[in-house]
């Protein structure tokens, strides 16, 4: 659906319908998730319980219906979606969100109205009540990831950015290396936040890019070495729950990857691919010895046909494993990123249209499909 946009819309559709299980594997039950035609969510965060976002697309372009951004809101009994960004004669996408309460939400991404040859970065806040262009969709920088501490700690990261809220002005940091792309931020105190993603290896002759990480001191931001050095990948997203414990995850090739950071260094640790063609593209990291990433593989249809199949490993405090997790379409399915909020672990995706995903948490991986 296409809205044309004066102003910030307040529009919010309610479904009167719950959220039933639609299919289930290794403990994951999908979850209905009504967002329209050929939608995909890219991001997913929580403030409380009863509180959460989803965001990401929904329309195809290459089919002329356009790109618009799609927020999806959880309060406390079913997905809905709610209205945001849409202007006529443009497609616009979101790639992150984070909140930190009812009233204060913010999502980043992008936005590329027809005839123009930019693409221009979009960021939104939601108020409680809608969701607001902060800054002139036209100008701002084109921001991928985003994590907030506080409403007056956040951090925005997107190609050669590194943003910072304060609860009143967006700032861009003097640290902005040439051929970054850093795509995830998690924020853990106010002079401790890491960033990760890629960055163009600067040899001559060489075009592809290395995975990169960089950190934040309270001062300035500086770029660390990554343990995996002039291997070729990506890495797509953080997550710790202390200064010493943090992952960071992604792809290598075409294999995923997993680095943990334990205060004093970042080690690469192994990680079991289900097939070639598997990647992690979000991570969440619930204890020392309870960690999430998901992301896709490649799988085979009964037609012979390749397609995305949903990824999601586990890690118990010694091992990654990889859990079984459900698919319910003949085209590609696959997970973006992961949250967890009332006593449920939440992944988002697409399956041909949004794909969301949940488990209790303290359902044991190990008892219900985890793969060996």
């Amino acid at each position: 659906m296409r809205i044309r946009v004066v102003g910030p819309l307040s529009v919010t559709f309610t479904l009167a319908v719950a959220a039933p299980a639609l299919a289930s594997a290794g403990g994951w039950s999908i979850v209905d998730s009504p967002s329209g035609e050929a939608a995909t969510l890219t991001a997913t965060d929580f403030s409380a319980a009863d509180e959460g976002w989803s965001v990401g697309s929904s329309g195809v372009s290459l089919e002329g219906s356009g790109v618009d951004t799609l927020t999806m809101r959880w309060e406390g009994g079913l997905w809905q979606p709610v209205a945001s960004f849409a202007p006529a004669y443009s497609d616009e996408a979101l790639t992150g969100v984070t909140a930190t309460g009812p009233n204060d939400a913010w999502a980043v991404g992008w936005h590329d109205p027809y005839g123009t040859t930019l693409v221009h970065g979009l960021t939104l806040h939601w108020n409680g009540t809608e969701w607001v262009v902060w800054q002139d969709a036209m100008h701002s920088p084109i921001l991928v990831g985003i994590d907030a501490r506080t409403p007056q700690d956040v951090w925005a990261v997107g190609n050669d950015h590194f943003t910072h809220f304060d609860g009143k002005t967006w700032t861009d940091a003097a640290f902005a290396p040439v051929g970054a792309h850093p795509k995830a931020v998690k924020v853990l105190t106010e002079d401790d936040a890491w960033a990760v993603g890629s960055i163009a290896d600067s040899r001559p002759g060489y075009r592809h890019d290395l995975t990169y990480l960089a950190h934040w001191d309270g001062s300035s931001w500086s770029t660390v070495p990554s343990p995996l050095g002039l291997v070729s990948g990506s890495f797509s997203g953080v997550s710790g729950i202390s200064a010493s414990d943090i992952w960071a995850v992604g792809t290598v090739g075409t294999h995923p990857v997993a680095i943990h950071y334990d205060g004093t260094s970042w080690q690469q640790v192994g990680v079991p691919g289900k097939s070639a063609g598997s990647g992690l593209n979000g991570v969440l990291a619930v204890g020392a010895n309870d960690v999430w990433a998901v992301g896709n593989r490649t799988g085979t249809l009964r037609s012979g046909g390749q397609v995305w199949r949903t990824f999601t490993e586990h890690w118990d405090g010694s091992e990654w494993r990889i859990v079984r997790s459900p698919n319910d379409s003949t085209q590609d399915n696959f997970l973006t990123a992961a949250a967890a909020a009332g006593g449920r672990i939440w992944t988002v995706g697409g399956d041909g249209n949004s794909l969301i995903m949940q488990r209790a948490h303290d359902l044991d991986p190990l008892a219900d499909g985890t793969e060996r």
